[in-house]
């Protein structure tokens, strides 16, 4: 299931890098993040891709609730710690747009 959210996410970027604000970004740093690391089976997940790809996302259009989560879980798993912190507080004290409410 990963490698075909790779794919399909890859596929995203190549065809509008810019499709909702940064969605194939998104997704495909959400599968560096969430995979695990399996030496010999999958060993191809990243923390730094992660970092770079939720980075890609957050900077690409106007950065939603969900990438803000998983750049802040991306930058503690690379031990900026207070940079994620600091990002969720700053989510924390802002107003939910109504495309964000559920």
């Amino acid at each position: 299931m990963p490698i075909l959210c790779v794919k399909y996410s890859t596929k995203i970027i190549d065809i509008d890098p810019n499709y909702s604000d940064g969605g194939g970004y998104f997704m495909l740093g959400a599968v560096h993040l969430k995979s695990p690391y399996i030496p010999f089976i999958l060993s191809w997940p990243s923390d730094d891709k992660a970092l770079n790809y939720l980075s890609l996302a957050y900077e690409t259009g106007t950065a939603t609730p969900s990438q803000t989560v998983y750049l802040a879980r991306a930058l503690y798993a690379n031990d900026k710690k207070q940079e994620a912190i600091s990002m969720l507080s700053i989510l924390l004290g802002q107003k939910v747009s109504e495309s964000n409410k559920l």
